[in-house]
């Protein structure tokens, strides 16, 4: 993994800091909750990593100036608060199996530098009928941790599943291995396409913000639903069939 740093962090500068982790998936679902935190707190860039195995691209922005895909870490030291928070956002995923092992256990062996004592991980849970704000599916070997967690209206716990990719092997290798409370939240989606999912992302804030006192403003999340909303009654509209009045030319069959 290469590494550019930025900012010098000594742990005993931290107030009991916690990692929320967001890596691209189903509907961007963690990568955009963990945007949208950043976003508002205009956080310290501690550094950019760089796995060896993330996709071999660059991107190149409106302005032609090209950039390497990466792992970018933040420092939010929050005044008046229990907590500070580590944010880390992901361009990509690592490609293989082996891979993902690997980044994961490297990252944590990173983050520890800083003292950490919980890392949470922000996912998507594909549901195809959601009723109401999406929930957020918790999963966590802490009892303690769990019972906190669900004391929260959105939040339900868990089971019976699978977590594909670094939004689940981040957390549970910090708890299996590095002895670190890790807990992984998984936001109802209905997984359609390719399509972003905010609303998900927004019920992820909302409960961060409840149990941590993020009190990070939903406003942007809110535009970016309120766009995709405008956008899918425009599809609806497009492919739902016209109501026609009668014909001059008289009745007319169609066959599909």
């Amino acid at each position: 993994m290469l590494r550019k740093e930025y900012l010098s962090i000594n742990k005993d500068d931290l107030k009991n800091p916690i990692v929320i982790v967001g890596l691209p998936g189903i509907g961007l679902v963690g990568k955009l909750a963990v945007d949208a935190i950043i976003e508002y707190c205009k956080p310290k860039k501690i550094a950019d990593l760089y796995p060896f195995d993330f996709p071999p691209r660059v991107v190149v922005d409106s302005k032609g100036i090209p950039k390497a895909i990466k792992v970018s870490v933040y420092l939010w030291k929050r005044k008046n608060a229990e907590t500070d928070v580590i944010l880390i956002t992901f361009d990509a995923q690592p490609q293989s199996i082996a891979s993902q092992y690997r980044f994961a256990n490297e990252l944590i062996e990173y983050i520890k530098q800083f003292g950490i004592n919980l890392v949470i991980a922000c996912a998507a849970s594909v549901t195809p009928i959601i009723t109401g704000d999406p929930k957020v599916h918790v999963t966590t070997a802490n009892e303690q941790l769990m019972k906190k967690f669900l004391n929260h209206p959105l939040s339900v716990p868990f089971k019976n599943g699978v977590i594909s990719g670094g939004n689940g092997l981040i957390p549970v290798l910090a708890s299996e291995l590095h002895g670190i409370d890790g807990i992984c939240l998984l936001a109802e989606t209905p997984g359609i396409g390719d399509q972003v999912d905010p609303k998900a992302s927004k019920s992820i804030v909302r409960v961060l913000n409840d149990l941590f006192n993020l009190n990070v403003d939903l406003s942007n999340l809110d535009k970016k639903i309120a766009i995709l909303e405008k956008e899918r009654k425009a599809l609806e509209r497009e492919v739902t069939p016209r109501e026609k009045g009668p014909s001059e030319e008289g009745p007319q069959s169609y066959i599909s």
